[in-house]
């Protein structure tokens, strides 16, 4: 698997070009969630993606099953404040 492998939606990529902040795709008991790295620090063994001006990673774990992040992965939260 190679990072090519990995294709980012054009609604998750407009996302975080609007939140202007990085962003990492996490492993939870519910699945791939991506979250601001305020809430999921990257880790040393994460890929990572570049978005515009921002970075999403991705964790190594997550990495061998995705073949695409899409917007069923966004966990929205009121990231203003």
């Amino acid at each position: 698997m190679s990072l090519e492998d990995i294709e980012v939606d054009e609604a998750v990529a407009t996302y975080i070009k609007e939140q202007r902040k990085d962003f990492r795709v996490t492993t939870t008991c519910s699945g791939a969630l991506i979250l601001p790295i305020s809430i999921s620090p990257p880790k040393e063994t994460d890929i990572s993606i570049r978005v515009g001006n921002n970075t999403l990673y991705v964790s190594i774990y997550q990495a061998r099953w995705i073949r695409r992040i899409d917007r069923r992965m966004l966990y929205y939260v009121n990231l203003k404040e």
